[in-house]
């Protein structure tokens, strides 16, 4: 017979709380090197105690996202243990019986998904849907262009300080290009480089003075982007969010600085930001569309026009679209096989802009190096002592490199100083045209180094998953080489305040993390599982835009934590934490609803599955209450 006093869930545990406390408390004392004698770690138990109680009070198991978000939380935490070493160290060496990093791994695993676990039953409690009527078309255009003005009154003051606008060494050279002055290269877009152009021309056709012309460039990309973020406010609006909703997102466009200052830079990364806050948002109203996903004239212009601007804005924005297209077929295809031509004609367009068209404008490719930066500095961080590379290699790679100078260049975080070295060599052709052997190059160092490669990666990628991670934002300088450009502070007795208030985040604790790259994927992790809990499958839809970015940064990124080449994952932020609140419905596909009602029922049902949304989700739900009334 069966022990009556055997546990049956983990809340029969009791003694699991205590456990799970004293386990995360050591995790944590090891990780911030404190000695065995340190208070702090009895601090970390007892502070942890409640957690784990509530956590494993009903003898709730894993949940896939509570789970997903554990692992990779743990795993980030315990990578950026090595970032900066030169030698990795085992962070648990004092438990040598343990695998080190696989019993930090399990310990920290257990803390963040019982922290994710309990944050995401709390979420479930939350509704941020308002119970009124859809508002009418008036309303939504006032909440649209109201949220517009607001936004430029409260960037103005960034506009005064920075006048005529923020041009960093990119911006003058985009501007040279534009001005005729420099042949163009697609290094940084020419897309971006044409707009410039065309504002830059109309400015000095009305002024007549390079000033004011760059002041339209300026203004233009503050009224895009102010429109960008209004499209999104009002998105929140149509499906009846609630008025805290809407105003915390409009603050939110508001507070923080690198809006505002972002909105008088003269970068590509500004307008593909506002790129994918529009992207997400019109994902999210599709699916959210009653009957068949039916897309509207506008709707299509605007899938359209910004599916082939997010192509041709920015160079990793045209390698994540064709994963946005192939998560767009599974969601989509059923429901309009018109969304799926729109976006395929998209990415056709986009391709023959950037090939054909581009050749026949003479446009300069960019360099062969530019998306090889990871491997770059992989291979540099082997080749910075000759002696780690055999004759042959040392043959192959001083065709494009200095071997020698390699030590003194290279930089852990950073993979300019290695490319500028390349650059002086001015043989890239050898790379594009021996692929083969500079391929098998990086992958038998990486075999014989393989603690070197993943040291170099940690590096080169922390600040993209690990919030503890500090590197510059924004710019106050203004390039004029080549242009009669008159930059001059124009904010008067506000020049300090917003010279205070721009450089603020560095030294405040807890501002600091609404500046964090890190902190704002691991946000963007968790609110992505918790919309998955609350909706259907699809919703991961709107999120894949800004995840598919953030995967190719993690696969070629030249820097280890460049804001503005994930500006986008800020700019739709509100988007991202709003839908895991919202009750909004989204419309299910006949597949779905035929699996829901098949877990449910645990029975075999043969039944024909309507293609009206609303009428197949009845029939789920008459399944699930009633059962015992389907037939064996």
């Amino acid at each position: 017979m069966k022990n009556q006093n055997s546990p049956k869930t983990l809340a029969d545990l009791k003694w699991l709380p205590y456990l799970l406390s004293a386990l995360g408390a050591v995790a944590f004392s090891q990780y911030f090197c404190l000695k065995s004698s340190s208070h702090f770690t009895l601090l970390f138990a007892l502070l942890m105690f409640p957690l784990f109680r509530k956590r494993y009070s009903r003898g709730n198991g894993f949940t896939k996202s509570s789970a997903i978000c554990g692992a990779l939380f743990s795993l980030f935490t315990i990578g950026s243990a090595l970032i900066g070493q030169e030698q990795i160290q085992p962070t648990f060496s004092k438990l040598e019986q343990f695998s080190p990093f696989i019993a930090t791994f399990i310990m920290f695993f257990f803390f963040y998904e019982a922290l994710c676990f309990v944050l995401l039953q709390k979420l479930e409690t939350i509704t941020l849907t308002a119970d009124r009527a859809e508002p009418s078309a008036q309303s939504k255009l006032k909440v649209f262009f109201g949220s517009m003005a607001v936004m430029l009154i409260m960037w103005l003051p960034f506009l005064l300080y920075s006048y005529p606008a923020v041009m960093t060494e990119d911006s003058i050279w985009q501007l040279q290009q534009a001005a005729g002055l420099k042949p163009l290269n697609n290094h940084h877009p020419v897309f971006h480089t044409l707009i410039i152009r065309l504002t830059f021309n109309i400015g000095k056709l009305i002024f007549g003075d390079d000033t004011r012309a760059v002041l339209v460039c300026t203004v233009t990309q503050q009224l895009f982007l102010s429109a960008c973020f209004a499209y999104l406010i009002e998105t929140l609006y149509k499906f009846k969010a609630k008025k805290c909703l809407i105003i915390g997102s409009l603050l939110f466009y508001c507070i923080p600085v690198y809006h505002g200052m972002y909105s008088v830079t003269m970068w590509k990364d500004v307008w593909f930001g506002g790129i994918i806050a529009v992207m997400s948002a019109l994902i999210w109203r599709l699916l959210c569309k009653e009957k068949k996903f039916r897309l509207s004239a506008a709707e299509a212009v605007i899938l359209f026009v910004f599916s082939v601007a997010m192509c041709l804005m920015r160079s990793n924005g045209l390698y994540a679209y064709p994963l946005l297209l192939i998560g767009s077929i599974f969601v989509f295809f059923r429901r309009s096989k018109l969304t799926i031509a729109v976006m395929a004609a998209s990415l056709a367009a986009a391709v023959i802009i950037n090939g054909p068209v581009y050749k026949a404008m003479n446009v300069e490719p960019g360099d062969v190096i530019d998306p090889l930066s990871i491997p770059d500095q992989q291979i540099a961080a082997v080749a910075a002592n000759p002696n780690n590379l055999t004759p042959e290699q040392k043959e192959l790679l001083s065709k494009v490199i200095e071997i020698d100078k390699i030590d003194d260049m290279y930089t852990y975080f950073i993979s300019n100083p290695i490319h500028d070295l390349i650059r002086e060599k001015n043989n890239q052709q050898y790379i594009a045209e021996h692929k083969s052997e500079f391929l098998k190059l990086w992958a038998d160092l990486g075999m014989a180094y393989p603690e070197k490669y993943f040291r170099a990666y940690i590096n080169q990628t922390s600040g993209y998953w690990f919030p503890d991670i500090q590197y510059w934002v924004t710019s106050t300088s203004c390039f004029t080489e080549g242009f009669d450009i008159k930059p001059e502070s124009k904010a008067g007795f506000m020049t300090d305040t917003l010279t205070f208030y721009i450089n603020s985040y560095i030294e405040t604790p807890f501002l600091g993390l609404v500046w964090s790259i890190g902190m704002g994927v691991w946000v963007f992790l968790f609110m992505t599982g918790a919309a998955m809990r609350r909706h259907r499958r699809s919703v991961f839809l709107v999120y894949l835009p800004v995840m598919a970015i953030w995967l190719t940064l993690l696969a070629a990124t030249p820097v280890h934590a460049e804001f503005r080449y994930i500006y986008c994952l800020f700019t739709a932020m509100p988007l991202f934490c709003a839908i895991p609140c919202m009750d909004t419905k989204i419309c299910a596909e006949a597949s779905e609803v035929k699996e829901k009602i098949s877990e449910n029922t645990d029975v075999k049902v043969t039944a024909e599955v309507h293609d009206d949304t609303d009428e197949a989700e009845e029939v789920a739900k008459e399944l699930t209450d009633h059962p015992e009334s389907t037939e064996q």
